[in-house]
């Protein structure tokens, strides 16, 4: 469907309820900024007394001075990396096809080497010929370069929701620094690597496919999950729906992908990568980083917390798969299913239906992977932005702000990691951003819940 029908919305001309409501959103929306931003002094006020209390001989700056909530914002003005840790991997494995070597996964460590699918070095490709030799440092410039610009209009897209809810610049200054302080989003450009670019096509896909371009966002979203497949079962959720036209285009050019990594590297590395890489990384990581209910359970059972694959575990295997159905279900369920009229096609609420149901299906479908690093959330922003829109069209209680608030505070913040907590129920103090997203995606269904009544009641 194609969207139809101006974006600049005053809250005013679309306030379904009455001026009470109105006051109500406004006053939520100054109370979310006032609990987020004292929430962030007073987590990294802590964090910075955690860190300066610990006995160390000797210190490092600014790591062992400030938590990596306030280094982070370093990413933004560093001068161009030469040395992307992270990144390393790749570029090495796409510099290694273009000189004919296929070995991709020879020297495999799930810590060091390159761990993604041979699809990605076709899309990275380009990349490849920057290097001279053995000189990487200007593959890595460039590839900083990017991820900043993909940070960027990251945040860009993320504000265009806001149109309408925010009129003054003073207003538009706060929510544009609240959007880069979101942690995860700040992590994937300190740690330089894929996933900034991935968040870019989720919410490019997030925007258009509520837009109504099915076939656009089809194809952000064959071209994510073709840089990590985590988010290939949103395909679940589009064939639920009958959003075919979405479906196709992400099948065709994950296909199209798959086809061309074949030309270039042949069959061997895709057996390497589906039958010993996969299995191998399907165990999971206790490490603290690692957000998903595999990592929990990893850490519920005191399983090392170093950045080393999970060892085999019956419970952690049972729990995981249990969760990934679960969270597959609701994916899909359960949610209003608005059936539209022509009417509605066009309408800011129909617009702000389908931004909130693809993004809900989006957290479940990421929660299904047993890796989920903390930077993976940071195309939440896009469903926060989006709540905010909402509350130009539907009176929502001071309740749901602050619930939005918390949940920015739990999966948009860094927490030092509490080390003595190893093990047991004290453990789950480690995984903030797992609650954060769980709390975000009950917000969003509620939320969604309530513009669903209006739009049937229209």
């Amino acid at each position: 469907m194609m969207f139809q029908g101006k974006m600049m919305i005053s809250v005013k001309e679309h306030s379904s309820g009455s001026k009470e409501g109105t006051i109500n959103n406004r006053l939520g929306w100054g109370l979310f900024v006032i609990l987020v931003i004292c929430g962030m002094v007073v987590i990294e006020a802590v964090n910075s007394i955690r860190l300066l209390s610990e006995p160390k001989a000797s210190r490092l700056f600014p790591q062992d001075y400030v938590s990596k909530g306030v280094w982070s914002f370093f990413a933004f003005i560093r001068p161009l990396d030469v040395d992307g840790t992270d990144v390393s991997p790749m570029l090495r494995a796409v510099h290694r096809v273009l000189n004919g070597d296929t070995g991709l996964y020879r020297d495999f460590n799930p810590a060091s080497s390159f761990v993604y699918p041979p699809t990605a070095v076709i899309e990275l490709a380009g990349l490849g010929y920057l290097v001279r030799g053995d000189d990487f440092s200007a593959a890595f410039k460039v590839w900083d370069l990017v991820s900043r610009i993909c940070i960027l209009l990251t945040v860009c897209i993320g504000a265009f929701f806001l149109r309408g809810v925010i009129s003054y610049f003073w207003q538009w200054v706060l929510a544009v620094l609240i959007l880069f302080a979101f942690f995860p989003l700040r992590w994937s450009a300190m740690c330089m690597n894929v996933q900034s670019l991935i968040t870019l096509l989720l919410v490019l896909m997030t925007f258009l496919y509520a837009k109504g371009f099915d076939f656009l966002a089809g194809v952000m979203l064959g071209l994510a999950a073709c840089l990590k497949p985590n988010v290939a079962p949103l395909l679940f959720f589009a064939t639920f729906h009958r959003r075919w036209r979405f479906m196709g285009a992400a099948v065709s050019v994950a296909l199209i992908l798959i086809a061309a990594s074949i030309a270039a590297v042949g069959y061997e590395p895709w057996k390497t990568y589906l039958f010993e890489w996969l299995p191998v990384m399907a165990r999971g990581y206790g490490y603290w980083p690692n957000h998903s209910l595999n990592g929990l359970v990893h850490r519920w059972l005191g399983h090392p917390t170093s950045m080393v694959v999970g060892p085999v575990s019956m419970s952690v295997y049972l729990i995981t798969r249990l969760g990934a159905v679960v969270f597959l279900i609701l994916s899909v369920w359960p949610r209003p299913v608005f059936r539209y009229q022509q009417r509605d096609v066009g309408s800011v609420k129909w617009y702000l239906f389908r931004a909130m149901d693809i993004s809900m299906a989006l957290i479940f479908v990421m929660l299904i992977s047993p890796i989920v690093w903390d930077h993976y959330y940071a195309w939440c922003i896009a469903l926060f932005t989006a709540f905010f829109a909402v509350s130009s069209v539907v009176k929502l209680s001071l309740w749901d702000f602050i619930s939005a608030a918390v949940s920015y505070l739990l999966l948009g913040t860094y927490f030092l990691t509490v080390k003595g907590a190893n093990s047991g129920l004290p453990s789950l103090v480690n995984s903030t951003h797992f609650f954060g997203v769980l709390l975000l995606s009950v917000l969003a269904w509620r939320t969604q819940l309530k513009l669903w009544r209006e739009m049937v009641c229209v």
